[in-house]
């Protein structure tokens, strides 16, 4: 979205985060943080929907990470340490054996929408040797994802959400944030909002490779 078409209000939640940054982090990071030197946008690493995993920080790589433009899509951030962070930009299909395509759910679509979301977690858990799931990782969560319900029935998003949710273990779990997108400062910055991605006057993209880790298209189960 145009930044002269956003709200006030988005704007200066936007302009307000950016001032906070810009005197209290970023004015002595190099370019690996900004686009053109001191005035430039921001750069941060972007995760196309359908990708994700685990991201490594160093000293060479720029500081804040996001996704955007997440409408049934759910983007989710959390920390592992002070150098690796689990982003994603979980993208689901469910399919009928005739190969229509729907985004809202029955429960028992939820269900295997859950344990594949849980499965593939564990699976990055493994390969990636995050360690136990810790307190860190449960209250660093960020999700994002517009469109939850269809006024009648869940979409998959709500069914994504839960299983992050119940993968770390959480107690109390909530919705993700109804807005777009997200950028987090690794590893202890807060995360910025967008209704729908960040605008270019401020943030720079720099994409990550696109896989499919996070893309999913699964059998929608007719009965619950």
């Amino acid at each position: 979205m145009p930044y002269e078409h956003r709200s006030e209000l988005s704007k200066m939640c936007e302009e307000g985060f950016l001032r906070k940054i810009l005197g209290m982090e970023v004015k002595n990071e190099d370019t690996t943080t900004r686009l053109a030197g001191s005035g430039g946008p921001l750069i941060y690493r972007y995760i196309p929907e359908g990708s994700g995993g685990t991201y490594t920080f160093t000293k060479d790589s720029a500081f804040y990470i996001g996704t955007s433009k997440c409408e049934t899509c759910v983007g989710v951030y959390f920390a592992i340490d002070d150098k690796r962070c689990f982003t994603a930009h979980i993208n689901v299909d469910t399919t009928t054996k005739a190969g229509h395509s729907f985004r809202d759910i029955n429960n028992s679509t939820a269900t295997a929408i859950r344990n594949e979301v849980v499965r593939r977690l564990n699976a990055e858990q493994t390969s990636s040797q995050w360690g136990s799931v810790s307190d860190r990782m449960r209250n660093s969560l960020v999700m994002v994802c517009r469109i939850l319900s269809s006024g009648w029935h869940d979409m998959v998003g709500k069914a994504v959400s839960d299983a992050v949710q119940q993968w770390l273990q959480i107690t109390d779990p909530r919705p993700p944030r109804t807005c777009g997108g997200f950028i987090v400062r690794h590893p202890d910055g807060e995360a910025q909002f967008f209704d729908i991605e960040a605008s270019n006057r401020f943030w720079h993209k720099r994409d990550e490779v696109k896989t499919r880790a996070w893309g999913m298209l699964l059998q929608r189960v007719e009965q619950d």
